[in-house]
């Protein structure tokens, strides 16, 4: 598979030198002013997946140029803008009839002759677009600049990928094939799942958590959130964990993704029933009142749908007994409240304060990122600096538990001035004597609490140096 994607990465490399190079003409690839997906397969061999090149990063940008010089296109955007300034200015002002919307489809029905005119242009999607008469579906993202891509998804209102695909369809291909995934994410960092920040810094791991956890501050009520039930699972010594527990009322709240274990839908999803089947068994078994409600019927193509599922909450919250009035509920923009600036320093901050930030955290090593701010570990990972950032980490980490070490092995040993005395009486002129000393006296000096590292050993406890140490002269050996 990856030879086959090799060979037709080099068929099209292959056929934009000859496009470059005039050995093949443009009109041969060329259908209605637009590079023909049917000619270019001919080229290419019926086998590419043509519908792959815009979201394939190794291919995209050859791809993107050959039909940029196919279609003659040669004008950046602000070129463009300034080119058929007359133009624009034209489509600016034209309405509709009737009330219609402002689209090409519609200008095309209404205004042939000032259509035709943008179609002899050449440059037709990009003074649609800046004129904002793209059809949301036909947007053709692959002439736009990176900046116009990224201004799209801000544009949508998406809050997270799924949402965006199903607004945008085919963008985040176009932003996967450019790397800009990344870029998105500093901008709108609602973006970086599987951890969100709510009211009084409380973390969740998914938005239907979140809208839980932001309620409960709400109305006041106290509850903990991944708290251990203190019973285990069959077969398994860990205790169970429960989503929520209500203090007050003495209830556990679970939120299953998942009850339908047809294997037709996922081993995912078969995995999620399964794990809320072995809960609500364990639940009944030791007789511990619980409530559980079920997400599926409340996401809509990947995407809580919030209208939904506030209404489900305060059924099961009136289970539990906290009942919610009317008058007394909260507005849906603070129910939903994400505080996204910690995730803003972690993804934008340089790495000078962005050291000092996570070391004020609480983080001290590699392993504590890892294990204990997961989530901060998690979203650091869409840094192009990851890499640097760990290696600092995993230094600091190392240079704190050799000190440990150190610290730890110099309370074994006599103090400075005994281990110097008697390093001064075997007049010994360097430190390669002492070493050598040391490794053939080793059952002495260990009966005597003298370490043969003295320099480690004693670093913060009197040294001072090899000089001091033997009593001689600074004239040192290197060993």
């Amino acid at each position: 598979m990856h030879d086959a994607k090799q060979e037709q990465e080099r068929k099209l490399n292959g056929i934009l030198a000859k496009v470059e190079s005039g050995e093949i003409s443009p009109d041969e690839l060329i259908h209605k002013r637009r590079l023909s997906g049917k000619k270019l397969a001919k080229k290419l061999g019926y086998n590419f997946e043509l519908r792959k090149l815009s979201s394939r990063p190794s291919v995209y940008q050859s791809y993107r140029r050959l039909k940029f010089l196919v279609e003659g296109i040669d004008l950046s955007m602000k070129d463009v803008e300034v080119k058929f300034n007359r133009l624009i200015s034209e489509l600016n002002y034209w309405e509709p009839p009737y009330s219609e919307c402002r689209t090409r489809t519609v200008l095309q029905k209404c205004n042939r002759k000032l259509y035709d005119q943008v179609l002899d242009t050449g440059y037709s999607n990009q003074i649609f677009y800046l004129t904002g008469l793209c059809d949301e579906k036909r947007v053709g993202y692959i002439y736009l600049t990176d900046d116009q891509l990224v201004t799209e998804v801000i544009n949508s209102k998406a809050s997270n990928w799924t949402e965006l695909h199903n607004l945008k369809g085919s963008l985040e291909d176009h932003l996967r094939a450019r790397n800009l995934r990344d870029r998105v994410m500093r901008e709108i960092p609602s973006f970086v799942t599987h951890w969100y920040e709510g009211l009084k810094g409380h973390c969740y791991r998914s938005k239907a958590e979140l809208i839980l956890g932001n309620l409960l501050v709400l109305i006041k009520e106290d509850f903990e959130y991944d708290v251990s039930t203190g019973v285990s699972v069959k077969d398994d010594s860990r205790p169970l964990i429960a989503d929520f527990y209500l203090s007050k009322r003495g209830y556990y709240i679970e939120l299953e993704q998942s009850r339908d274990n047809n294997p037709s839908r996922g081993s995912r999803r078969v995995a999620y029933a399964n794990r809320s089947r072995e809960k609500h068994n364990v639940y009944c078994k030791n007789k511990i009142p619980y409530l559980a409600l079920n997400l599926d019927p409340i996401y809509s193509q990947g995407t809580l749908d919030s209208q939904k599922y506030v209404p489900k909450l305060m059924e099961l919250l009136a289970k539990a007994g906290v009942h919610i009035s009317q008058h007394k509920m909260p507005p849906m923009e603070d129910i939903g409240f994400e505080n996204n600036t910690t995730k803003k320093k972690l993804l934008n901050l340089p790495i000078d304060k962005l050291m000092d930030f996570l070391a004020n955290e609480g983080v001290d090593g590699i392993s504590t990122l890892q294990n204990h701010f997961s989530s901060y570990n998690h979203t650091l990972q869409y840094r192009k600096d990851y890499q640097i950032i760990a290696r600092k980490f995993k230094e600091i980490g190392f240079s704190r538990r050799s000190n440990k070490i150190w610290e730890k092995r110099a309370i074994e040993y006599v103090d400075y001035c005994v281990a110097r005395s008697h390093a001064q009486s075997l007049n010994k002129k360097n430190q390669g004597e002492w070493f050598a000393y040391a490794k053939a006296n080793k059952k002495k000096l260990k009966d005597l609490r003298i370490p043969a590292s003295v320099q480690n050993i004693y670093r913060d406890k009197g040294w001072k140096g090899w000089h001091d140490f033997l009593g001689n002269s600074r004239n040192r050996k290197s060993v």
